[in-house]
């Protein structure tokens, strides 16, 4: 799997670094997630995969 960028306030991850920076503005912001951001990170069993 290619390098993974991560939100630094939810903790998800986004295969892009423009998304994590996205979702890392609104949930500053907002204290909560946006559902079209959080879409686009990557599913918990694709990362459970990337590990192992």
């Amino acid at each position: 799997m290619s390098k993974l960028f991560q939100c630094s306030e939810c903790s998800l991850f986004y295969k892009n670094k423009f998304l994590a920076e996205k979702c890392r503005k609104w949930c500053a912001e907002h204290k909560s997630c946006n559902l079209e951001i959080i879409k686009h990170a990557v599913k918990k069993s694709l990362l459970n995969n990337a590990i192992q």
